[in-house]
């Protein structure tokens, strides 16, 4: 509250599962980060990637680039990694105190 930043994420996840009116798709899951923002439909062969930089409007889908493709397979592999832990957290009970060792 004193008006100084603490931290500044350095990107966002988001997921929806379900989207039928929208795409169609069972599940999807997105990355903003300050230049880019990756879209990733799981099983589909399409998606979304813009450069936020030079296309703030997301006006023209990058997916298909092919000087992009090393790139966009490093960031739907963060992607999924994001998601599976994101999953696993949300099924994960909370742990009381850990047992004390014992003294032998």
């Amino acid at each position: 509250m004193s008006g100084e930043r603490e931290s500044v994420r350095e990107a966002v996840y988001a997921e929806l599962a379900r989207d039928h009116i929208q795409t169609g798709a069972e599940y999807m899951v997105m990355k903003r980060d300050a230049r880019w923002k990756i879209v990733y439909y799981l099983g589909e062969s399409h998606g979304e990637l813009y450069d936020m930089l030079n296309d703030p409007g997301e006006l023209c889908n990058l997916w298909s680039s092919p000087e992009l493709a090393s790139m966009k397979e490093t960031m739907i592999k963060d992607l999924l990694v994001w998601s599976l832990r994101s999953t696993l957290a949300g099924r994960q009970q909370e742990t009381p105190k850990p047992q004390q060792p014992m003294l032998i």
